[in-house]
């Protein structure tokens, strides 16, 4: 989810920048609707979740998880942009994580794409009447995929040759499957639980698409969703001679095409990269936690 400073081309750049200001500007019209607090909660848990890397011991290798897929359930996907944005800058600014010419890039598909796939995918399936553990999962799980999955999109789009777009394509997603098909699985089940513990402790203030009172699916409607996942064939983690997830497999795409990665700044090496992370997580935590406060006492 994080196309690195001077991955794409100025053109592509611009373009993306261009394309994402439109939902920047929908979305910071919307604040005030969705209240600042939560906007501040929104942002610290995306901060702190897309910022986290997660080993994924059987691909040698580690990823992130999204968060915005599960958040756009109980916001909007249109709550999600202007969080996204802020997150994306500070971490380009001070993590080496993305960079501001491919902030346009990096909003479209963490910002947009994967919040408009997840309420997408969970409103097609609650009003097919699936349950809504069954919806949640299958909403997160789908978005955070569409999210790496667009990233490759674009970068393709930029690096590929007359006539290579859909290898170079394929290429980078099947360096991301080993990765990320695990990681996507564990965002859905993570998010159910998250709307769980959210529906027992604060239902009211779940969207009512999202609450367990709709109707369900029906069994056998259940057991064709199961076997449509099950009998969908895994991608071969061999296929791809990539080494890494995200900035590895997305560098590594950039420099075999001729453009070098460059980091506005990088301070994630050494004690100064350690005590700034732990400040980031440690201030995150703390304005989730005075929103919650701030939403209790407004109960």
């Amino acid at each position: 989810m994080h196309l690195a400073e001077g991955v794409l081309p100025p053109t592509h750049a611009l373009a993306c920048a261009a394309a994402a200001a439109p939902f920047v500007w929908a979305g910071a019209r919307q604040i005030k609707s969705v209240g600042t607090h939560r906007v501040a909660m929104t942002t610290a848990l995306l901060f702190a979740v897309t910022l986290f890397p997660v080993p994924v011991p059987i691909a040698g290798m580690s990823s992130h998880m999204c968060a915005a897929p599960v958040l756009a359930l109980l916001l909007g996907a249109s709550a999600l942009v202007v969080p996204t944005t802020l997150v994306l800058i500070i971490q380009a600014l001070f993590f080496a994580h993305g960079g501001l010419s491919t902030l346009g890039a990096n909003v479209l598909t963490l910002g947009v794409a994967g919040p408009c796939a997840a309420v997408g995918i969970a409103r097609v399936l609650r009003a097919l009447r699936a349950p809504v553990p069954a919806a949640v999962f299958a909403a997160c799980f789908g978005a955070d995929l569409v999210v790496y999955g667009v990233d490759g999109l674009l970068l393709a789009a930029a690096l590929a040759e007359p006539g290579a777009f859909v290898s170079m394509t394929r290429s980078l997603l099947l360096a991301m499957a080993p990765a990320q098909l695990p990681l996507a699985l564990l965002e859905g089940a993570l998010s159910v639980a998250l709307v769980k513990a959210l529906t027992q402790r604060e239902g009211a203030r779940l969207p009512v698409w999202l609450r367990p009172s709709a109707p369900r699916l029906g069994p056998t409607a259940v057991a064709g969703l199961v076997l449509a996942l099950v009998a969908t064939p895994p991608l071969p983690a061999r296929a791809s001679s990539f080494a890494g997830l995200d900035e590895q497999v997305f560098e590594t795409a950039a420099r075999q095409a001729g453009r070098t990665p460059q980091p506005l700044l990088d301070l994630e090496g050494g004690e100064l990269g350690r005590a700034l992370f732990g400040s980031a997580m440690l201030a995150a935590g703390f304005v989730l936690g005075r929103g919650w406060r701030r939403l209790e006492r407004r109960s």
